[in-house]
């Protein structure tokens, strides 16, 4: 009995050990949000619930620093309540950002219950909810993160309670993306140099290989395409397994946009089968030199990965400029 239980405490051990590895491995990028020097500048646009006075304007949270007039505060109709919010010019996969209250005489004014969320164009998308937040210093950040793959242009703070003051106030807020490696796949010169194996489920010739879509340049011989139909799958077999979380796709030539996937997924082996990691359907838009990223949840390491496309653009055949394949940063 004593040797059992040993052995399932061992293994609690393990996965704990192995969950633990995997959070620790996320890395993110610094502020995406610029220091600016008004709601406007110097891009992208802050805005609020209420401001005090113009001493106190949205942008102030944005500014990069904590000094006493530096923050963002409600109006007198405001109250405790409200919310602060960036729009970037370009969309971006918010998964952290961090809180400062301004100073310690005023942490009570800092939020306490929020929602962090993204518009969609039509409504706001709650990405993460919080209940109960204090212990806020002067100079101290609070980091939250949370999983976000969808990119969005705008994000907002919407801060149902304070930490009891009569007004809310907040000194900085920054917004952060998670960080990836660069291309992980190296620059392919055949279907097994410098190294790994790319495979596909049909060419139309030899100089349309597989390996053609993971040599890092898209003209217009430097492409797979597929010997009859819409449907196909293109694969990288790497040397040692890798967390994939994040792929990219770009066409070869912007008239063979018509070629490239429209509906797919993208999947794991897992030694005896293919795994489902991410699915898209009505993928278009694509445009030459132009490449479309799709991040997803992963947490195993595998040694193969296929593009499995059920569906493109209208063309009769199916063609991929670049693929490219990403881990999450140290």
């Amino acid at each position: 009995m004593k040797r059992k239980l040993s052995i399932v405490f061992v293994l609690l051990c393990m996965i704990t050990a192995m969950f633990s590895l995997s959070a620790s491995a996320i890395s993110y990028t610094a502020d995406l949000v610029p220091q600016l020097t008004s709601n406007t500048n110097p891009s992208g646009t802050a805005s609020a619930s209420s401001i005090w006075n113009s001493n106190h304007e949205a942008w102030k949270v944005f500014d990069n620093t904590s000094a006493n007039q530096s923050q963002w505060h409600t109006s007198i109709a405001g109250g405790s309540t409200g919310w602060i919010a960036y729009e970037f010019t370009s969309s971006k996969r918010i998964a952290k950002y961090t809180i400062q209250p301004n100073n310690d005489n005023h942490v009570s004014y800092a939020p306490k219950n929020w929602t962090f969320e993204a518009w969609n164009g039509s409504s706001w998308v709650v990405l993460d909810t919080r209940v109960n937040v204090t212990g806020w210093a002067w100079h101290v950040k609070k980091e939250f993160t949370f999983t976000n793959n969808t990119p969005y242009t705008k994000y907002r703070l919407n801060v149902t309670a304070n930490g009891g003051a009569g007004y809310l106030s907040i000194a900085e807020l920054e917004l952060m993306e998670k960080a990836y490696t660069g291309d992980v796949i190296p620059h392919l010169t055949s279907n097994t140099a410098p190294s790994g194996i790319a495979s596909a489920s049909s060419i139309w010739s030899s100089a349309y290989d597989a390996w053609k879509a993971f040599d890092n340049t898209t003209s217009n011989q430097n492409h797979w395409h597929n010997s009859s139909g819409t449907t196909g799958w293109i694969a990288y077999q790497f040397s040692s397994a890798k967390t994939i979380t994040k792929y990219t796709l770009e066409p070869n030539i912007n008239n063979a946009v018509s070629y490239m996937p429209k509906n797919w997924t993208f999947e794991g082996w897992n030694g005896s089968s293919w795994v489902t990691l991410d699915s898209r359907t009505n993928v278009l838009g694509w445009q030459y030199n132009v490449k479309q990223s799709f991040e997803f949840n992963n947490s195993i390491a595998y040694i193969k990965y296929r593009l499995n496309v059920t569906a493109n653009g209208g063309a009769g055949f199916l063609s991929i400029g670049e693929i490219e394949m990403m881990e999450y940063a140290p």
